[in-house]
């Protein structure tokens, strides 16, 4: 299913022009989390569009899922961290990607659309595009936002596909998920540059591309098409200072925690 043009070329009126990028890189599983709700809860009128990818590699599991659908003690040998995500679906284990966030405050949320179709629209549109860029040929799924096809009993989030997924020749490339409170909206998803050993039969980036892709240079095009999907202008910047006391916390006592990691 190709995005409608007009829902992901032309800038929304009375949105939030000026945005923030920020590339964190590299981060520690629990940090990573711990950032995306930091913004998410303090995003004010603001919007953010931040890259990460996660050192060591680790296992999330979406919001509503059981820990018991996983070996946990397997896991903890294999030296793999299991880190709860505030967002839902199916686990990830994140390996050689790059993750995107997409956050806004109510007022710059106008840049995203008012329906979860429309923000998924947009925001995977302008991932389709970049995409093309490097000649990687995919599309959103399609057939309704809930429609499953492949069986939901799946715990891993790149064996099943929903609407909203990004698939190529039939593989689900990329998958993301939403979460919208009274304070803000959040929607990160994870984009495979190489084959994932936990999800082999997924699609990865560098096995369709023309090319080499690297994260740099996929952050580099996102930031791009993010921009003019969402109407705004991306300045680059660091956290705030509370943003980032916020996040510290939230790594400590609730991210790196068994009471929340476990709790399901």
């Amino acid at each position: 299913m190709e995005p409608n043009p007009a829902a992901v070329t032309r800038a929304p009126r009375g949105v939030c022009e000026t945005w923030t990028l920020l590339d964190s890189g590299p981060c520690l599983p629990f940090y990573n989390m711990a950032v995306d709700e930091a913004l998410m809860e303090m995003a004010g009128n603001a919007g953010t569009v931040r890259f990460y990818s996660w050192e060591p590699p680790a296992l999330s599991l979406g919001y509503f899922q059981s820990a018991g659908d996983f070996d946990l003690g397997e896991l903890r040998a294999r030296g793999i961290p299991v880190v709860r995500r505030p967002t839902g679906g199916g686990a990830i284990y994140h390996y050689r990607e790059l993750t995107f966030a997409v956050i806004a405050g109510p007022l710059a949320q106008n840049s995203l659309g008012s329906t979860i179709e429309q923000r998924y629209e947009r925001i995977h549109g302008a991932l389709i595009r970049t995409l093309r860029e490097f000649g990687v040929e995919s599309a959103m799924r399609g057939g309704g936002l809930d429609t499953p096809f492949s069986p939901s009993r799946h715990r891993l989030c790149f064996d099943r596909t929903i609407g909203c997924d990004i698939v190529a020749g039939g593989r689900k490339l990329v998958g993301s998920a939403q979460r919208k409170t009274p304070r803000g909206f959040l929607q990160h998803g994870s984009i495979p540059l190489w084959e994932n050993p936990m999800t082999p039969g997924a699609a990865w980036v560098n096995e369709l591309s023309e090319g080499e892709v690297t994260y740099e240079a996929l952050a580099a095009a996102l930031a791009q098409a993010f921009g003019t999907a969402l109407g705004v202008k991306l300045v680059p910047g660091p956290l705030r200072e509370e943003q980032e006391a916020r996040a510290q916390a939230l790594a400590q006592d609730r991210y790196s925690a068994d009471t929340w990691n476990l709790r399901r």
